[in-house]
C-alpha cells in the first residue's frame, strides 16, 4: 500500500479533525478507547476516506496478565491490528522472555 492511501491517526482526547493523511484528535482527557475508534471511522469517512483501510495499534498492558491472548484477541475485536506491551516486562532475559510470549501469545493468536 502506498503512503498517499494509509490513513494514520493519533489522538490523545475526545475531538478529532482531518488532517489529510492522519485524523487529529484534540487533546483531552483520555477514557475508553472504542468511542475514539468509532468516532476515527466517522470521521475518516465524513472526509471522504474508507474506514476500513485504518490501521489501528494500541497498547495492552493486560497482555501481560493472566489470559494475554484473550486481552490481545480483545484488542483485536475492537479493531487494531497491532498492540503494545510494555517492553520492561521482558526482563531481565528478554530473549528467553519474548520467546515465552511468543509461544504462549502470538503463535496463540495467530500473529506474525
Amino acid at each position: 500500500m502506498g503512503e498517499s492511501s494509509r490513513l494514520l491517526a493519533l489522538w490523545a482526547g475526545d475531538d478529532a479533525s482531518y488532517r489529510g493523511t492522519f485524523v487529529r484528535f484534540a487533546t483531552g482527557t483520555q477514557g475508553p478507547i472504542q468511542p475514539l475508534i468509532d468516532l476515527m471511522r466517522r470521521t475518516a469517512e465524513a472526509a471522504g476516506r474508507d474506514p476500513s483501510r485504518i490501521e489501528i495499534t494500541t497498547g495492552c498492558p493486560c497482555a501481560l496478565g493472566d489470559d494475554p491472548a484473550r486481552a490481545v484477541e480483545e484488542c483485536r475485536a475492537r479493531g487494531a491490528q497491532r498492540v503494545l506491551v510494555p517492553a520492561a516486562a521482558f526482563t531481565p532475559d528478554p530473549e528467553a522472555k519474548l520467546a515465552a510470549f511468543g509461544e504462549r501469545v502470538i503463535r496463540r493468536v495467530g500473529g506474525a
